[in-house]
């Protein structure tokens, strides 16, 4: 039984790797594109528009979303790999 648990545990973590590897490797290509610039604008804004974004700096959320879920399997993995363990 602990085998096709682990067996089943591998095949999930294998499937997650490379689901996020597939993201990162379309969020890649898709960067690539060159961004097309704007035409010169004031820096006066009227009360209904909305505050440009900033997309210069770093997503800090989306890193530690990501840091998180690669924590997340290398802990599950670590348990998996001590199932059955009698040290």
């Amino acid at each position: 039984m602990t085998t096709s648990f682990n067996t089943s545990v591998r095949t999930l973590l294998l499937v997650a790797a490379l689901a996020f590897a597939a993201q990162a490797a379309d969020a890649r290509s898709t960067s690539a594109d060159p961004v097309p610039t704007a035409p010169a604008r004031s820096t006066a804004r009227t009360k209904g528009e909305a505050a440009p974004a900033d997309r210069d700096g770093i997503a800090v959320d989306g890193v530690l979303i990501i840091v998180g879920i690669v924590g997340v399997v290398i802990v599950l993995a670590w348990v998996c790999s001590r199932v059955g363990d009698s040290r």
